[in-house]
């Protein structure tokens, strides 16, 4: 059997054999005291990776074991999940087929160490693993920010492509308008002449039933003039659903054009114009949309100006005025 109270890489406790395991991914120390019989009753300390990538930590666990260490054969029994290990040792080396999750067993090359080689290999350990986490969310950062820049390219490029469609739908809800404001000043004029010949009949001489008749034709000609003031306000509410949905999609596409430049993304280089252009045809159509509503607003009062006077000229009538 051999003496573990000297072990290489530095000098041990007196009486103490402790050895040493690191790799990429775990660091392992095992230490007994050394009392010549061969037979050891020792700990094992075990520091390994875990977690995933950009977020992974070193977890510590500690442990013992029994066994003997002989130079050809080694035995060591673990009070933990690995049970009992076999292998073999030298003076500044010991090799135990660790078992493996899944199955089967790994020859794992312990060299002899101290303490200060265990607290150097956990270090490294520690910093391989503060270095990779920094490039994983290094990574992900990059990546969530390629995302982002598509997202919001992609959102700009929707927007950019719906201002053309929407332009055109409002610019044809307002070719509609001046149709309606003729067959409004048609149905006025109209209105307006069968007051005329109310006014011109009327005097003394005047047949009241046949006053009341022309007044009927009167208030009937102010009828089709709210008639085409109704269809007028159809058109101004198709014009202003169609400006509604125009403002709403140059607003999202602002912001969108501001998210783009926030998160570093390319707007197209006509992005601005577009929008510019867009904004112009709103306050155009916006202007349309209340001339017309102004229009329908005076014919309305019209009408009701002329029901008035020729029902007033029919009372003057029936009351010998």
């Amino acid at each position: 059997m051999v003496n573990h109270g000297t072990v290489s890489g530095g000098a041990a406790i007196p009486g103490t054999a402790s050895f040493l395991h690191s790799d990429s991914s775990s660091v392992m120390f095992l230490q007994w005291p050394v009392d010549g019989s061969g037979f050891v009753s020792g700990t094992v300390k075990q520091d390994y990776v875990t977690g995933s990538a950009g977020s992974q930590t070193v977890r510590d666990d500690t442990g013992g074991f029994t066994g003997q260490i002989n130079r050809d054969s080694v035995t060591i029994n673990f009070t933990g999940s690995w049970g009992a290990v076999y292998g073999t040792e030298s003076a500044s080396s010991l090799t135990l087929n660790v078992p493996q999750q899944g199955g089967g067993l790994q020859a794992t090359l312990f060299q002899a160490a101290t303490p200060n080689d265990y607290n150097a290999a956990l270090a490294a350990l520690q910093g391989t693993v503060s270095q990779s986490n920094q490039q994983a969310q290094q990574l992900q950062q990059e990546a969530s920010q390629a995302q982002a820049q598509s997202n919001a390219q992609q959102a700009l490029n929707s927007d950019l492509a719906g201002l053309g469609a929407d332009e055109n739908k409002a610019a044809n809800a307002v070719a509609a308008i001046p149709a309606a404001e003729k067959a409004v000043s048609t149905a006025s004029t109209t209105a307006d002449g069968k007051l005329a010949a109310e006014k011109a009949y009327t005097g003394p001489q005047a047949d009241c039933y046949q006053l009341s008749s022309m007044a009927y034709n009167t208030n009937s000609a102010v009828y089709d003039l709210n008639s085409a003031v109704y269809n007028l306000t159809s058109t101004t509410n198709i014009v202003d659903n169609s400006i509604s949905s125009l403002n709403g999609d140059i607003s999202q596409a602002q912001k969108d054009e501001q998210t783009v430049q926030a998160v570093g993304g390319n707007a197209p280089t006509d992005a601005g114009s577009q929008i510019d252009a867009a904004a112009k045809a709103l306050a155009d159509e916006q202007a349309s949309e209340r001339q017309a509503q102004t229009y329908g607003d005076n014919a309305t009062k019209h009408g009701e100006d002329v029901s008035t006077t020729a029902g007033s000229l029919t009372t003057n009538c029936n009351n010998g005025g």
